[in-house]
């Protein structure tokens, strides 16, 4: 729905209503990126119960917060780290340790590499995602991450080849 010119006109059309309280506007906000706030709770709190209703407070904090917004093209890092702020704030002592930059084979790609892995397995974010947000193409994100994978291949028994 969201991603091309039209497309993010449409997505500033629903923030604009949104704001002014049109909930059918907020459902279209929920529904396109629902998946993704609750891929976000999953990776980092594993062990919840409950991790759909996490996901609910984070876009109750996202309602209640979407005031603080206004650049509809920072939508999606607002919304990403609002959630951040709710797993911390409520949630930090359940919080998984899974920031990227703590794992040391990470370390053997470059920098731009890294951050596309970041956006791809720890926010969770579409090949057209991190394109639009890295200025970059499809291609181009799908080619980095394969250089990536094959980079990080693990060896037999679970360890990554280069760091036992």
């Amino acid at each position: 729905m969201y991603g091309t010119t039209s497309a993010s006109d449409a997505l500033a059309a629903d923030l604009r209503a949104a704001r002014t309280g049109d909930l059918r506007a907020f459902q279209r906000l929920f529904e396109r990126h629902a998946m993704l706030v609750l891929r976000l709770v999953r990776s980092r709190l594993p062990s919840h119960p409950h991790p759909e209703h996490v996901a609910e407070e984070i876009w109750l904090a996202a309602w209640d917060g979407l005031d603080e917004l206004d650049d509809p093209l920072r939508w999606l890092p607002w919304l990403l780290s609002r959630a951040r702020q709710v797993l911390e704030d409520r949630h930090g002592e359940e919080l998984l340790e899974s920031d990227p930059e703590e794992l040391p084979f990470l370390d053997r790609l470059d920098e731009a590499t890294r951050e596309v892995v970041r956006l791809r397995y720890f926010l969770g974010l579409s090949f057209d995602a991190i394109a639009q947000r890295l200025g970059s193409t499809r291609a181009a994100v799908s080619l980095a991450l394969r250089r990536a994978k094959a980079s990080l291949r693990l060896k037999p028994g679970g360890t990554v080849r280069g760091h036992e």
